[in-house]
């Protein structure tokens, strides 16, 4: 993980197969956005299926601008359990 830490419970959830759903965004210019966590790639970063995109394939943030816009909107997650 990034900045030598280990991997975050979200990393762990998605490797266990729960459904992870994280919100996040930016304050300024103020955007907000939920998507499904579904992988991480310790160079591409986190993949999303993410429905605001027309394909079919992951949506991957840099992992460390993903954690700042996590952040920024109290780290949620909300988990489905099989």
């Amino acid at each position: 993980m990034a900045l030598g830490r280990p991997a975050p419970p979200a990393t762990r959830r998605v490797v266990t197969g729960l459904g992870v759903v994280a919100a996040f965004g930016q304050w300024r210019p103020l955007w907000a956005h939920i998507a499904v966590l579904a992988a991480f790639h310790p160079e591409q970063g986190w993949g999303f299926v993410d429905s605001a995109h027309p394909h079919p394939n992951l949506v991957w943030r840099d992992a460390e601008a993903f954690a700042r816009q996590w952040r920024n909107y109290g780290r949620v997650l909300v988990l489905a359990y099989p």
